[in-house]
């Protein structure tokens, strides 16, 4: 929550707060610090799962809430287009990035990572709605953006 009203005060956006925040909750070290005893670590799993829960159930029906499948099915094609074009330039950068300037030339590596980080973006979910908000795109271009992130 404090997350959320920094950034809402801050950027103006409330769901870049809630990113951060669960994205420090997913990311916490506790668990870590713990692996030697594994009974603190199974507590504190068993204590924050009906949180993380919670958190994916409220955000994929809240996803699910902006979604238009009448607009989706009669733009299948350019929404499947959008999200193979998408995933194909974050493929390439990926790997470029990763094998240039990260491993130094290993070339599995680099294919490994760009293969399994290409279509992983959740937060262009917030990306896309304030880019509709602040009038950059248009509703269709909106809701093509959110078809083809659901579709990746």
């Amino acid at each position: 929550i404090i997350f959320t009203l920094i950034t809402q005060n801050v950027f103006e956006s409330s769901g870049l707060g809630a990113f951060i925040a669960g994205l420090l909750i997913s990311k916490s070290q506790s668990l870590s610090t713990m692996d030697r005893d594994s009974k603190a670590a199974s507590a504190l799993k068993h204590n924050w799962e009906p949180i993380t829960n919670m958190f994916s159930v409220l955000f994929f029906a809240s996803i699910g809430m902006l979604i238009n499948p009448v607009f989706l099915w009669t733009n299948c094609y350019q929404i499947v287009t959008l999200a193979f074009v998408i995933g194909t330039a974050k493929f390439i950068t990926i790997f470029v990035t990763d094998y240039i300037f990260l491993q130094h030339g290993n070339h599995n590596i680099a294919l490994n990572l760009s293969s399994a980080l290409c279509l992983y973006g959740e937060f262009a979910f917030v990306l896309s709605s304030h880019a509709y908000l602040d009038h950059l795109i248009t509703i269709s271009q909106h809701t093509a953006l959110l078809g083809a992130t659901a579709l990746s």
